[in-house]
């Protein structure tokens, strides 16, 4: 029996044709762009739908670690939308009442939709890639907004860990909250120079 060329079922022709190539189209040109002469994969297309909030608690004193957050901040702004939203710090003698009034004002930032990565020293740990792989797949396969949580020196409210969908350790070594603002803002900078094969980590 003669076997029938594929030309026999024209829906094939016409799927191809008005499916699968659109559709090849817009994820080279959305989701690619051309680094040294190569289409590589890059979100960077495709920063106003990727927003990024860190709410931390308390201001910065130090005129050298305001100085390199907003360097990290200018950095990654070509990536994605970053907001950071700052909460009064309370300095009461009562440390629980404190993180009691902070936790009021942190929530009251969160939206309901938004997806909230406290930073804990008994949290997670990552590294620089898997940290990048994490942002990547959550904006790849989730439009909630990734919302980060810095809290004071005396640490979180029970209640916001409640509210956290992953709790997110950078060192078990304790830093001043003011300098892992800084620290953290450069990884957030590194995972997006990561994921858009950008020549920064090594």
């Amino acid at each position: 029996m003669k076997k029938k060329s594929f030309l026999a079922y024209p829906y094939i022709i016409w799927s191809a044709i008005f499916i699968v190539i659109p559709l090849i189209l817009v994820v080279l040109f959305s989701f690619t762009q051309k680094i040294d002469g190569k289409q590589v994969f890059s979100i960077a297309n495709y920063r106003d739908l990727m927003d990024i909030n860190v709410i931390v608690v308390g201001k910065i004193k130090e005129n050298y670690l305001r100085v390199g957050i907003e360097e990290y901040k200018k950095r990654i702004k070509p990536f994605c939308n970053l907001q950071i939203i700052e909460i009064k710090e309370i300095t009461t003698a009562d440390s629980h009442k404190n993180l009691k009034e902070e936790a009021k004002a942190i929530l009251n930032n969160i939206k309901k939709e938004d997806y909230v990565i406290t930073l804990e020293i008994l949290g997670n740990s990552l590294d620089s890639v898997e940290l990048a792989k994490f942002i990547q797949n959550h904006y790849l396969y989730s439009s909630r907004v990734l919302t980060f949580v810095i809290g004071s020196s005396d640490g979180l409210d029970e209640e916001v860990k409640k509210r956290s969908d992953y709790q997110l350790s950078f060192s078990k070594l304790t830093f001043p909250h003011q300098l892992m603002r800084m620290l953290f803002l450069e990884q957030i900078y590194r995972s997006l120079t990561i994921i858009n094969n950008q020549k920064y980590h090594k």
